[in-house]
């Protein structure tokens, strides 16, 4: 019994011995393999952190620099730059475009360049920012290239087809400034029908209402100069009669209160002063005395007896 119970002990020492032997060479054989699989797995897993906030920390910047030009009212330049830069980046190169788009469409409705400021007075600060016909149209072409450019970059994306109804409202609004109502009219139609597939009813219903203005008036607005104006009218001035006279308006005489004291000539005499209460006029007699053997005063006796009589 003893012989088997030792037996028994024996071979349990030898089958561990033999799995912890067989675990040695596996870890061995296996062991670098996974310690790296596991570093590449979190090497992975940080740097897609890494490439996250890295996208994250891109897109705001994107947005921040379109929002600074778009409030500081950049040249046209500047916004196509951004839309370059961010080639990619969410929406940024369409809104970026279809801002410049803006700025060129807006420079050739006003006749000046864009950013040009005008004085108090409506006319240009300086007359190198007025444009020339061709540069007008010049204007007109890079708008029309860059509304275009959006609509086909958006047309097909559902989720960028506010945009391209924009677009088509920008290519609308560069055919009526030409004068191509046709063309206006197709593009105005085609914003239509994209806002009713991007769910926005009520740019779809504006682009029927500006359809149906077409050709009721011009969009177009010369710049005038300062010398085309007329001049300004005369004022007018009433013609009097010989019987009329002019009215003078009456002098306001300040009102002085309690405790201020009139103006007085301090080299005046006091007693030629009309406001002294204890002057007396030259011409004014004095009062007769007892003494005064004046006709209008009969002299005075006394009553009285001297002592002798």
């Amino acid at each position: 019994m003893d012989d088997r119970q030792r037996g028994i002990v024996e071979g349990a020492g030898l089958d561990e011995s033999r799995l912890n032997r067989e675990f040695l060479d596996w870890l061995n054989r296996w062991g670098g393999r996974i310690l790296t699989l596991c570093l590449v797995v979190l090497a992975l897993y940080a740097g897609w952190n890494w490439w996250g906030k890295l996208k994250v920390n891109k897109v705001n910047k994107a947005f921040r620099e379109f929002q600074q030009a778009s409030d500081s009212g950049a040249s046209p330049e500047s916004l196509k730059a951004i839309a370059d830069t961010y080639s990619g980046v969410r929406a940024i190169p369409e809104m970026a475009r279809l801002a410049a788009a803006d700025s060129y469409l807006e420079a050739a409705l006003r006749g000046l360049l864009p950013g040009a400021q005008l004085s108090p007075e409506g006319v240009p600060v300086s007359d190198a920012d007025e444009l020339t016909p061709d540069e007008r149209q010049w204007h007109l072409d890079q708008a029309e290239a860059l509304y275009r450019q959006v609509l086909t970059a958006t047309e097909s994306n559902p989720d960028r087809l506010i945009h391209a109804v924009g677009a088509a409202f920008g290519l609308a609004a560069v055919a009526d400034t030409r004068g191509d109502a046709d063309t206006a009219r197709s593009m105005l139609e085609q914003a239509a029908a994209l806002a009713e597939r991007a769910g926005l009813p009520p740019l779809a219903e504006q682009a029927r209402k500006r359809i149906d203005l077409l050709g009721s008036a011009s969009s177009v607005s010369a710049l005038l100069h300062e010398s085309d104006l007329p001049p300004p009218p005369e004022p007018e001035i009433p013609e009097l009669s010989p019987d009329e006279t002019p009215v003078e308006s009456p002098v306001e005489q300040p009102v002085l209160g309690p405790d201020v004291a009139p103006n007085v000539d301090p080299t005046a005499n006091p007693d030629e002063s009309a406001g002294d209460p204890g002057a007396q006029p030259e011409d004014t007699p004095a009062p007769p005395t007892g003494d005064d053997p004046s006709p209008g005063n009969p002299p005075q006796t006394d009553p009285t007896p001297p002592p002798g009589d």
